[in-house]
């Protein structure tokens, strides 16, 4: 417990808590998060057994602990299944075993070392009527979430790509659609086609360098602003965000391969007609 106002002498509540007169109320919360209490200190709380007043007891500390941890985390019992508008409190096994005549553990966390692992993996197993999670089972349960996260991320970042290099490549076509008459007029004069093709390779490549100067940049700014802040939520705090810029770099090598093979194909393609037939013709 991480005590937060009231008493926070542990042997002094120890002894408070056997005394049967006092309670402790927790917050249970995830990392970043801020405690709840619903009691205020020194609050006055009924406690019924079996639907008689039992006996009256005063909150003698506010403490938190881990969510993972509370009594009752599952969605379907103790304090979640009411909307999570109830005090979590905790008291002595004395006056535990006094409420309940029959009293069971709902949860416990435990510790197994490496070599002892299989063993007591294999005998919770062998247990019917427990459910447990380890911290294996966790591992494979978020690797899953990983690359889910992982495949939906990569088929967006892959859909927004490729709408950017087809509008890239668009722009290019459309320029050199525009200056088929300048093409064929320089060609006229003496201009190779080679001439031609460095060109307008070059202001591709041109393109390609401003765009890889002004967007990787500013993508390599989002990805250490913008995203860890969407995931400096409660429910994503066992997430950790690095960043990398091998995607970055990979964008910049594919854009600059488009600016190459972009220009030389669609040169190649109008080129089909004469340098006549193309001079011909109205911008």
């Amino acid at each position: 417990m991480n005590f937060i106002e009231g008493e926070t002498d542990i042997q002094r509540l120890d002894s408070y808590l056997k005394s049967g007169n006092y309670i402790i109320e927790i917050s249970a919360i995830n990392p970043n998060e801020s405690p709840e209490f619903l009691c205020p200190l020194n609050q006055e709380v009924s406690i019924y057994k079996n639907g008689i007043p039992y006996k009256t007891v005063s909150v003698i500390a506010h403490a938190t602990v881990d969510f993972s941890l509370v009594e009752s985390p599952g969605k379907n019992v103790g304090y979640t299944d009411v909307g999570g508008d109830c005090p979590i409190f905790y008291m002595s096994n004395k006056m535990f075993r006094e409420l309940y005549n029959d009293p069971a553990i709902m949860s416990y966390v435990f510790d197994v070392e490496k070599e002892h692992f299989l063993a007591a993996n294999e005998y919770i197993n062998s247990l019917n009527s427990v459910e447990y999670t380890s911290s294996e089972i966790l591992a494979q349960t978020m690797n899953g979430l990983k690359q889910t996260i992982f495949i939906i991320g990569g088929l967006i970042g892959f859909l927004l790509g490729s709408i950017g290099l087809v509008n890239f490549s668009n722009i290019i076509i459309t320029g050199i659609i525009n200056r088929q008459r300048e093409f064929a007029t320089l060609e006229s004069i003496g201009m190779t086609k080679k001439q031609v093709n460095n060109l307008t390779v070059l202001e591709g490549l041109f393109y390609a360098l401003m765009i890889c100067l002004v967007g990787l940049p500013l993508s390599y700014i989002i990805s250490n602003t913008v995203i860890p802040v969407f995931f400096n939520q409660p429910d994503l705090w066992l997430f950790t965000i690095k960043s990398t810029v091998f995607p970055l770099i990979l964008e910049g090598i594919v854009i600059c391969i488009v600016a190459v093979i972009v220009p030389y194909i669609s040169l190649h393609y109008f080129r089909k007609s004469s340098i006549v037939a193309r001079l011909r013709k109205i911008e």
